[in-house]
């Protein structure tokens, strides 16, 4: 995407130390760049705070002021902003969400220094490619999901979940990015409207809308919607209005009516409705309904055949027809049973029998195993955050024998060394016993020494212009076309 009117142009150096190469994305709230870190040569992400509702930018200059009237949106938005980063750094653990290494306040607004995800947008790829299939599309989803469970629990709602906000990287791994409009909760009403048609549920409509953990839910079954065929879902007003929401097998996907119950009720227009958590929208997208029975012998040599004959009867017409039909159904039944019965009275119960099967008895024996059924354990996972590897295991293990545990290490100043930071399954988590094979535990190693800017240079403006095609680093094609 080359640099636009309102973005930074290519070259400027901002804060001393990161030089801008071109514009990567532009929202409600601000402008996203690629740029380099001077001293580094480093590849990042530099987020702009600059509300198109509240700031405007000084003709010929860098800074941003706030639009007459509007001083106080301008300066609450800026430190919610800053505010983004500090919670996006504390979380830089989590999987699937973009980190956050730095953030300072220059130009007359904030910046915010994040790894830059080499990759497409969710939004491009379909664009391309179209849909994805369920159970592929839910493998890439997952961890964002039990990242947002993790985030939620901390009072932080993304309010901007889209395809367009959700990156596939090289790595073939899915990162939601833009927490700019990210706001810390207390589960009641804001005043900041923000909105994409498509994937906002009612309340973003409204100007006091009340938003919660339910507005992500709405959000994230939008983009699921769009993930799996490939087009954006009806817009809430117009589904206001009458207009349906299109079932995806309408749309060409193949879906079991559980997975698109699930869907359907984290979109449904009133947030009281739908899944208040991610955590209930994570089990009802992943776990199949326990009360779903699977026909017995009877139920398919009788009663379906029934139904076959009488509709195919009555189609020639006459009720003698249907009752000969039934009756015919009758007498096999009975037929069937009697022999069943004489087997069973005429069986030598002394003499042995031999070692081979006739080919009835192999059969019966093999349907009777097909139709017997096993009480399945419906499992929970525990939460075992803050505990020792060892005592995780052993809690894990206590509530599902089956499952395999993983352990990855990773370097924390927010969890002390040898403690779990992160869990793969989401705590309290129903499934089916066997339905999980693995749960991978995220153990802290402790802090990683490491030196960052964290001043700024002195003796240094605040915007320079400098000649990046000498050192420009070469960029994925996508992000250059627009």
């Amino acid at each position: 995407m080359s640099n636009s009117e309102r973005g930074l142009a290519a070259g400027t150096i901002v804060y001393g130390v990161y030089v801008i190469e071109s514009v990567l994305g532009e929202g409600g709230f601000g402008v996203t760049y690629l740029a380099l870190k001077k001293d580094t040569g480093q590849t990042v992400a530099l987020k702009e705070y600059y509300p198109l509702a509240y700031g405007s930018r000084k003709p010929g200059s860098c800074e941003i002021e706030p639009v007459s009237g509007k001083e106080a949106e301008y300066d609450h938005g800026r430190e919610r902003f800053v505010r983004e980063a500090s919670v996006l750094h504390e979380f830089c653990y989590l999987d699937g969400i973009v980190k956050v290494w730095d953030c300072f306040e220059t130009n007359g607004t904030a910046y915010i220094i994040m790894d830059y995800i080499d990759g497409i947008t969710l939004k491009e790829y379909v664009s391309c490619h179209g849909g994805m299939g369920y159970d592929e599309w839910m493998e890439m989803l997952s961890p964002i999901l039990k990242s947002l469970i993790t985030l939620h629990k901390h009072g932080v709602i993304h309010r901007d979940i889209s395809p367009d906000n959700l990156m596939i990287g090289m790595d073939n791994q899915l990162y939601l990015i833009d927490f700019g409009a990210a706001k810390e909760i207390e589960y009641g009403k804001t005043t900041t409207v923000l909105l994409k048609v498509g994937y906002a549920p009612p309340e973003q409509y409204l100007h006091d809308g009340e938003m919660g953990a339910w507005t992500d839910v709405y959000a994230i079954c939008a983009t699921i919607y769009t993930a799996l065929c490939g087009k954006a879902p009806i817009d809430a007003v117009a589904r206001l209005q009458g207009k349906p929401l299109i079932p995806l097998e309408d749309q060409g996907v193949a879906l079991q009516v559980w997975q698109w119950n699930a869907i359907q009720k984290g979109m449904r227009i009133r947030a009281a409705e739908r899944y208040q958590n991610v955590e209930e929208l994570y089990e009802a997208l992943t776990v199949a309904p326990k009360d779903v029975e699977l026909p017995t012998i009877m139920d398919v040599t009788t009663d379906d055949k029934i139904k076959e004959q009488m509709h195919r009867v009555s189609d020639r017409g006459g009720k003698r027809g249907i009752w000969r039909s039934v009756g015919v159904t009758a007498v096999f039944i009975m037929l069937v049973c009697s022999i069943a019965i004489w087997g069973i009275k005429n069986r030598n119960p002394v003499k042995a029998q031999p070692e081979t099967a006739t080919a009835a008895d192999t059969a019966t024996e093999r349907a009777s195993e097909e139709i017997s059924t096993e009480e399945v354990k419906i499992c929970t996972m525990p939460d075992v955050v803050g505990m020792s590897e060892t005592e995780a295991r052993e809690k894990i293990i206590r509530e599902d024998s089956k499952i395999r545990i993983t352990v990855e290490r990773k370097n924390s100043s927010q969890m002390d060394k040898d403690l779990v930071m992160e869990q793969t399954v989401a705590a309290d988590t129903k499934y089916n016993e066997g339905a999980i094979t693995q749960v991978v535990l995220t153990v802290s190693d402790g802090v990683e020494a490491t030196t960052t800017v964290s001043s700024k240079p002195s003796n240094t403006q605040d915007t320079q212009k400098y000649d990046v095609k000498s050192n420009k680093k070469q960029t994925a094609d996508f992000y250059l076309d627009d």
